[in-house]
């Protein structure tokens, strides 16, 4: 059976049906989804933005999701167990990395959608931005694209340590721009730094995301950044509406990763880093 595409996990999973197994065969993309599997294997947490979905230039709507601790919820559905995640069924490519981060995009291509994901693996977490396009003739959704931002990692719910005056997480950020144009809702990139500190009232996060530019084109938007946040219980976080806010968590035994999710004006994605 196939999952249907609104259902909240990374992909829609095939169970195969029939009364015999096809025979085993050699699968060149295992040590990819074993290293997938190893980062699931310790998860312990979620964040999830906001699904968008959008039909040609026509303005995005809005399906709002709210997390709490480890639980994500979408109306009365909570989805808190990472395992729900998967890449299996995937097509995975490793199109760039950065240190101690892969950059995989996932493809596939189901009965229902066609789905599309740019993520981020790093040891302790992953983070991605995901599409998937409604393909079935009798969905009334047909045509429609949805997009979803994630991420999923070892949080020990603890604020890093700072060995000096200040600490660094470097990766990137990866994101999609909904607003309408001929490059509408395809991936982009940048640099991600995270910055944490001792400021007046406490610990405190800064992050920026630089050379934001979409994959293939190469068409730039403007940089980002938010300052001051404060740093409680191993994260941070600023709402002020659903289009201006992030959100992110410290990841490891260590705090040794950052990640979380963010969305800013049309643009809406995850990001990463390793502490350096």
């Amino acid at each position: 059976m196939i999952r249907r595409a609104w259902v909240l996990a990374t992909v829609l999973a095939l169970t195969a049906c029939g009364s015999s197994s096809p025979p085993a065969m050699h699968d060149p993309e295992a040590p990819l989804r074993d290293a997938f599997a190893q980062i699931l294997a310790d998860a312990d947490s979620v964040l999830y933005g906001d699904l968008l979905n959008y039909l040609g230039n026509h303005d995005a709507e809005r399906i709002p999701t709210r997390c709490r601790a480890d639980t994500c919820s979408l109306g009365y559905i909570r989805y808190s167990d990472p395992t729900r995640f998967s890449v299996e069924n995937l097509d995975l490519t490793v199109v760039g990395t950065r240190p101690g981060i892969r950059i995989v995009r996932e493809d596939g291509s189901f009965e229902w959608t066609d789905v599309e994901v740019y993520g981020g693996w790093m040891q302790y977490a992953f983070f991605a931005t995901q599409a998937d396009l409604f393909t079935n003739p009798a969905d009334p959704n047909r045509g429609y694209t949805r997009v979803k931002a994630y991420a999923v990692g070892q949080s020990q719910g603890v604020n890093p340590i700072l060995a000096g005056a200040s600490a660094r997480w470097s990766g990137l950020m990866l994101g999609r721009d909904l607003a309408a144009g001929s490059d509408r809702g395809q991936a982009l990139q940048g640099d991600a730094t995270i910055r944490v500190e001792f400021g007046a009232s406490g610990m405190e996060a800064d992050v920026l995301f630089s050379g934001i530019a979409v994959i293939g084109s190469g068409a730039a938007r403007p940089d980002m950044e938010w300052r001051g946040m404060a740093v409680e219980g191993g994260a941070f976080e600023r709402y002020e509406s659903p289009s201006e806010r992030i959100r992110g968590r410290f990841y490891g035994p260590g705090q040794e990763e950052a990640g979380g999710i963010f969305e800013r004006g049309t643009i809406t994605g995850a990001f990463g880093g390793v502490r350096h």
